[in-house]
């Protein structure tokens, strides 16, 4: 549908009066901004739409026609949430609600990225951003399709995974073979030593005696901590069965270190089909916590996996000194964490917790995540 004349400016009217020069020279400098407006919402690669207070569309350019799939004449009069998968469609009719009734602005006058759904159901990730007209009680909304975004940011993480495995199986195959071989060496120093203490002054053999111990000890903690890094290097994309128990793993291996105590937390066993949707959400428990233990020091931390509304949300809460956003916007931990949950179709959030530290949380929307499966597991 083209845009709605009557949008642009008062429709042309018939006149019995004469008209002086100067009215004439105004009316064709209308018709000419109109012209050129129109030339210019025709010729835009984004869509743009405006709605009215109840979120019914007046107008709708070309380009929303091609990205959405909908033919001439079929968008004005819809409401817009058509344009929106759920639970964007119903949030956003929400957040209108609110803001005519308290003018608290959450979307309006700020741009966010969402989902978008086309006539033929593809669900696909857009940029939105919402503006007010407030002479004319409408609002314009403006939305690119982001999806050849996603699918860089998506080759980008995969590089990034890729070289993350390389890395190591390298750590596993040589240099975590090369510490057990000398670990064996040390062990037999020590052992020979032990055996033939009786031969030597004892001022001689226990200073090398302890000092064959501590280089022993040390070897097995290098070795247990590379083995550890390996194995979290190595990780393989993740099924539905072994999700939930690679969330535990992580657990209960953050749980072995000294400083912290770490659970894993989930009612109800949850199956996600997807493995790509599986491996991302690992992933972003992963680097929450590995970022919890760097920065926050905290003494406890929680991963907890649960259905909410029909979402599957993905939980990291700990109660160390807290976390500030806007003064970590440069850190690739977060990018990282958010690039992967706008993969899978999900939101991220992160705000501090009442008592002190931060909680993480990843919702997802869609990504291999069957609604109904975990609608059933809410009625069980």
């Amino acid at each position: 549908m083209r845009p709605d004349d009557s949008l642009l400016s008062p429709s042309d009217r018939s006149d019995d009066a004469p008209k002086t020069n100067e009215t004439q020279c105004a009316e064709d400098a209308l018709r000419a901004r109109e012209a050129q407006l129109r030339a210019i919402l025709s010729t835009a690669s984004d869509a743009i739409i405006t709605i009215d207070q109840r979120g019914i569309m007046v107008s709708a350019n070309p380009a929303t026609e091609r990205i959405f799939g909908y033919g001439p004449n079929e968008l004005v009069g819809q409401n817009v949430s058509i344009l929106m998968p759920t639970p964007y469609s119903h949030e956003h009719g929400q957040y209108l609600k609110r803001y005519l009734a308290t003018g608290e602005a959450k979307i309006i006058g700020s741009g966010r990225e969402a989902m978008g759904k086309r006539k033929d159901g593809t669900i696909f990730p857009v940029d939105l951003a919402v503006s007010e007209v407030g002479q004319l009680g409408l609002f314009t909304g403006i939305i690119r399709d982001i999806s050849e975004r996603k699918n860089l940011q998506r080759d980008i993480l995969s590089i990034a995974d890729n070289e993350q495995l390389r890395i190591g199986q390298d750590l596993h195959d040589s240099v975590q073979q090369e510490l057990a071989g000398i670990g064996m060496l040390a062990q037999t120093l020590l052992n020979n030593l032990n055996r033939e203490s009786q031969s030597i002054p004892a001022g001689i053999v226990e200073p090398f005696r302890d000092l064959s111990r501590k280089i022993l000890a040390g070897l097995t903690r290098a070795h247990q901590e590379i083995r550890d890094i390996s194995k979290d290097l190595v990780s393989t994309r993740l099924d539905s069965n072994g999700f939930m128990d690679s969330l535990r793993e992580l657990a209960a291996r953050t749980d072995n270190l000294k400083s912290v105590h770490c659970a894993f937390k989930c009612e109800e066993p949850i199956t996600i089909s997807d493995s790509s949707t599986a491996t991302h959400l690992y992933r972003i428990a992963q680097e929450a916590v590995t970022n919890a233990l760097k920065h926050a020091k905290p003494e406890h931390i929680l991963i907890e996996l649960g259905v909410e509304n029909g979402h599957l949300v993905l939980k990291v809460a700990d109660d160390g000194c807290g976390f500030d956003p806007p003064t970590s916007k440069t850190g690739m931990g977060l990018k990282t964490m958010q690039y992967r949950a706008g993969l899978i179709g999900g939101n991220l959030s992160i705000a501090p917790v009442e008592n002190g530290g931060t909680l993480l949380a990843c919702k997802v929307f869609r990504g291999g995540i069957h609604n109904e499966e975990w609608h059933a597991q809410q009625q069980k």
